[in-house]
């Protein structure tokens, strides 16, 4: 198994880094930065055999930007069949119960915290 990690702030970024290192999982750890506003374009050496089976998104609150990247991953063809996806964001953010090639399947509200999770269906 393996992880990627991708942030667009160089104090984050260094964060993950050092904590990687610290929990002894530099082999199989990759840390990327990058604006996802762009969406998530990676060289194939960074994408799993079969796409990525477990994904966390916790982009700013409030900017769309986590309903993006989940259509994002979708169209570019990112995801396992069968993936987790787990969306984090502002509780008043407005997640879709489909979305082509997810389906909601559980959804929590903690304070003015949102977390909404996917699985990604087959042939995704």
């Amino acid at each position: 198994s393996a992880a990627l990690f991708v942030d667009f702030a160089t104090e984050a970024l260094g964060l993950v880094r050092r904590n990687i290192q610290a929990c002894g999982f530099a082999e199989a750890s990759q840390v990327l930065g990058r604006d996802l506003r762009q969406g998530l374009s990676l060289p194939k050496a960074m994408v799993p055999d079969g796409g990525f089976s477990l994904v966390f998104l916790d982009p700013p609150y409030g900017q769309g930007l986590g309903l993006f990247m989940l259509r994002d991953l979708v169209s570019r063809g990112l995801l396992a069949a069968g993936a987790t996806l787990v969306a984090e964001d502002d509780a008043k953010a407005d997640y879709a119960a489909e979305l082509r090639g997810l389906c909601l399947f559980d959804q929590r509200r903690y304070g003015d915290t949102g977390f909404w999770l996917y699985r990604a269906r087959e042939g995704t």
